[in-house]
């Protein structure tokens, strides 16, 4: 988490950690080991399980007031010790500001990142950029990023990133290239060693007009990918998806496979994949429902009907 214990001034905070035993009690220093401390301030932390008892942590650092934002990285063990140094692994700095930052971890055991960025002197305009770090916090592609998308798009929504079980990657991401206010879906792929596999500036997935927005991409256990994202038109809001193969064929309809659609504005949506290798998609409405839908691999509903959560 981030604080304001030693920061004088709201851009500051610095980022803690802790480790509770299985009956809550705290098993670290007193409120917490210091991850960051002093330096500008921290900001969207994001955690996972590193598959070792301890975690890969990734979080944005604004040393001028908001004005731009590195991108920074670090492991913990099990006993709060960093493992990748005092001064944490730098992922990106001294292009822009980056932002709204995913990871998730290979395979191997490699923390993957995507993010996106602002290029300083450059309005209205991102990029994509993405990395594979090693287990000792050795960058693997480009030492400042490896560039996934350099279009004309002025916003860019949800990277998303995903193992490719090679040492590679997928990743998926929404942009308005085509139109202001006209969102699409694409995808890249990145083999093991950092080289973009597919067109430049990713395939598209979805071209339809209206806004489509990236939710999630999960691996389909057979070498490929499955894609989520929300479609708003004008008076429908729906959810899709996508499976791609290796070679990124689209294996089901052309503009993705219709999940759920409703005439009621989705409040929050998620969809998670359990230990078990099923997916879930659950969302709640402007009017305070809740409710779930179970898909399958080849993007059916297994229920006759969503579940009423609440």
């Amino acid at each position: 988490w981030r604080d304001y214990r030693n920061a004088p001034t709201i851009f500051g905070g610095d980022l803690y950690a802790q480790k509770l035993d299985m009956c809550g009690v705290p098993l670290w220093q007193s409120n917490g080991n210091s991850i960051i401390s002093g330096f500008g301030g921290q900001f969207d932390l994001k955690v996972i399980n590193d598959g070792e008892q301890g975690a890969y942590l990734v979080w944005r650092t604004s040393p001028n007031s908001f004005q731009d934002y590195s991108l920074n990285a670090q492991r913990i063990n099990n006993n709060g010790n960093k493992l990748w140094g005092s001064s944490n692994v730098t992922i990106q700095s001294g292009l822009g500001t980056t932002l709204n930052q995913s990871i998730t971890m290979n395979e191997d055991g490699d923390l993957l990142t995507i993010w996106q960025l602002g290029l300083t002197g450059t309005p209205n305009s991102m990029d994509i950029y993405t990395q594979k770090i090693n287990s000792n916090g050795v960058v693997q592609w480009n030492s400042n990023g490896l560039a996934i998308c350099l279009t004309s798009a002025i916003s860019i929504l949800g990277p998303k990133i995903i193992s490719d079980q090679n040492g590679g990657a997928y990743v998926c991401w929404s942009d308005n290239r085509n139109g202001l206010s006209n969102f699409d879906i694409y995808a890249q792929r990145i083999s093991s060693n950092g080289t973009p596999l597919w067109s430049v500036n990713g395939i598209p997935i979805c071209t339809k007009t209206g806004t489509q927005g990236t939710k999630h991409i999960f691996s389909d256990n057979n070498g490929g990918a499955i894609l989520f994202w929300e479609d708003i038109q004008e008076t429908t809001y729906s959810i899709y998806g996508q499976k791609i193969d290796s070679t990124g064929n689209k294996l089901w309809e052309t503009d993705g496979r219709l999940l759920y659609s409703t005439t009621t504005a989705f409040a929050q949506y998620e969809i998670v994949l359990d230990r078990n290798k099923e997916i879930f998609f659950m969302w709640s409405t402007s009017e305070g429902n809740i409710y779930a839908q179970k898909v399958d691999y080849n993007g059916n509903p297994v229920w006759a009907n969503p579940v009423t959560i609440c």
